[in-house]
């Protein structure tokens, strides 16, 4: 007598087969794993699990291959090949063209980007140059040519003129 459980929550299936529960989850919303539902819970029956079992590689992204399918024939295997590969070189081809056309985009925007620098530097206002700390007069002077400053008219009253 079994002292298994028949039926498994999500958590324990995914512990069975290797995988997170969130993977058990995925196959369940897909139809991949039937289930009976209590409540809020899942009830997985043990006999349902077994195809899943051991196929962690799967991540939830492809179907479990039930165990009888690596009995295939040698031409059902060369068959299964050939689409693989005619599928795979579709995607190189369709991932090689959006590749050009995001390159184009690129460039484009990359253009795009200098003429509106230049512009932004045509618009900054100019700047303009500090003013020379000492007055026009003593610039065109020599140090010993410039001439004293005029007292104002309280210096002149308590010095004289």
């Amino acid at each position: 007598m079994s002292t298994a459980p028949t039926y498994l929550s999500a958590r324990d299936a995914a512990a069975r087969c290797g995988v997170s529960e969130r993977t058990v989850r995925c196959w369940i919303v897909k139809g991949r794993l039937p289930v009976d539902r209590d409540g809020r819970e899942f009830r997985i029956a043990c006999e349902a699990l077994a195809p899943f079992i051991g196929h962690a590689a799967d991540n939830g992204h492809a179907a479990a291959a039930p165990s009888d399918m690596s009995a295939a024939s040698p031409q059902q295997s060369a068959a299964l090949s050939a689409d693989v590969a005619a599928g795979l070189l579709h995607l190189v081809d369709r991932l090689q063209r959006e590749n050009l056309e995001l390159a184009g985009r690129v460039g484009y925007y990359q253009v795009e980007v200098e003429q509106l620098r230049t512009t932004l530097k045509a618009l900054q206002a100019p700047r303009e140059e500090p003013e020379p700390l000492e007055s026009p007069a003593v610039q065109s002077k020599g140090v010993d040519q410039v001439e004293p400053p005029q007292r104002t008219w309280w210096q002149r009253l308590i010095w004289g003129s």
